[in-house]
């Protein structure tokens, strides 16, 4: 039930995104705290304009996994009192030189109802967390075969002075512990059992990942002097030269665009074998971040070049370090492929197993990423060198250089994204 301002913003997104999109929404965030959670139906509303209140029904429902061990047990379950933790902050440790904002309405209530055919063995409780700045209480009973677990949230003042955030802070401590309330249906076991280890038959992904990466690779061997493609794998220094005069910058691009498609199926991979919408976002990012990324570092490349006395054409490094990305555009599939089992397993929603099947599986993993990618820093390094021209030796060092500025500004946009946030809601 939504009142006043909060009716208002709740009825305009209704009617500007539809209720199929609210839906969505709102399945997104309910997934973010129950993972196998799905929506019965487009959530239906009523307005009542005359008392300014909309009213929003959802319906949801998650299926559990009987134990093999105890097949009438169904698991447990964590209820989360989710939207009173929007409005209690996460209180930090150490003191504070600013007021603690508190948001959300001066008095919300959160309650969640569980039917379980056979009613739960579950006695009521009560307690209350209160001060000079808010106050909580949490309820829970059992109404015939209906869990009930209520939250009611007050909030006296905008903000905790700072001079009180240290005694505030035990009682945030405490609110935030009696959101989330964890009940055991029909037995003890979890929801998703976690599995002690992959079946062998796991290894088959990264052996055909071995197999069909071998193959390309041979065919790339016996046209290496034919293809530059094929050249950037195994004589990128040569190749460079011929890339440089022959290539634009449009073949560069194009390359890192393939790569980024390569690594950016991994997000409606994930998406599909999870069940869940899929997040554009994250695909757009993974599938243009490439070209940006290329563009900065031949930049940084061209500058250490000419502090090195080594002048270098811009254009030159940006072309030939386009096609460096060579051995990315032909490995990161099998990598992929290699780590199929655990792609849908960690989907699928079990915790990552242990065990020796395992564990072989995540190193070949490890291993074959850190082999493209090192592939990849070579490629670079003799693009380098054909293109300025230059030594192998200040190729390498414009290239480990470069790379670590490229990394030192990612890290520092990171902060400049991360810690405004943190801040508002420290």
């Amino acid at each position: 039930v939504y009142r006043r301002g909060h009716a208002d913003g709740t009825r305009a997104h209704f009617r500007n995104s539809g209720a199929e999109q609210v839906g969505r929404d709102y399945l997104a965030y309910m997934q973010g705290m129950y993972r196998d959670i799905r929506m019965d139906a487009a959530p239906t509303f009523e307005d009542e304009p005359a008392g300014n209140r909309f009213v929003v029904d959802e319906h949801y429902a998650a299926a559990f996994r009987p134990d093999e061990d105890a097949p009438r047990a169904i698991g447990d379950l964590d209820l989360m009192l989710f939207q009173i933790a929007d409005w209690v902050p996460r209180a930090r440790e150490g003191e504070r030189r600013w007021p603690l904002a508190l948001k959300g309405p001066e008095y919300g209530v959160h309650e969640i109802r569980m039917d379980v055919a056979g009613g739960w063995d579950i006695d009521a409780a009560e307690e209350l967390v209160e001060n000079a700045w808010f106050s909580f209480r949490h309820r829970v009973h059992v109404d015939g075969d209906t869990l009930v677990v209520r939250g009611e949230w007050r909030r006296h003042v905008d903000a905790i002075p700072a001079a009180d955030y240290a005694v505030a802070r035990r009682d945030l401590h405490r609110v935030r512990d009696l959101l989330n309330y964890p009940v055991q249906i029909g037995g003890g076991v979890t929801a998703k059992p976690a599995r002690e280890d992959l079946p062998p038959g796991a290894l088959v992904w990264p052996a055909l990942a071995l197999a069909g990466s071998v193959i390309l690779l041979l065919i790339a061997w016996r046209l290496r002097r034919r293809s530059d493609f094929a050249g950037m794998l195994f004589a990128p220094r040569a190749t460079a030269v011929r890339v440089a005069e022959r290539r634009g910058p449009g073949s560069a691009v194009l390359l890192v665009l393939l790569y980024g498609t390569v690594s950016a199926l991994a997000v409606p991979v994930s998406a599909w074998l999870a069940g869940t919408p899929m997040d554009w976002l994250e695909f757009a990012k993974a599938f243009a971040m490439p070209v940006p990324a290329l563009a900065l570092l031949a930049a940084f490349v061209r500058v250490v070049l000419k502090l090195l006395g080594e002048p270098a054409a811009y254009r030159r490094l940006f072309v030939t370090g386009g096609w460096a990305h060579a051995p990315l555009l032909l490995l990161t599939p099998f990598v992929l492929l290699a780590a199929g089992p655990m792609l849908v397993l960690i989907a699928d929603g079990a915790t990552v197993p242990g065990g020796a099947v395992a564990a072989v599986l995540v190193l070949v993993c490890v291993l074959a990423a850190l082999g493209a990618f090192t592939w990849s820093a070579i490629a670079w390094i003799g693009a380098i060198a054909g293109a300025a021209p230059t030594s192998l030796l200040r190729a390498v060092a414009a290239y480990v250089l470069a790379a670590g500025a490229l990394f030192v500004l990612t890290f520092l946009i990171v902060l400049g994204i991360l810690i405004p946030g943190l801040l508002t809601n420290a």
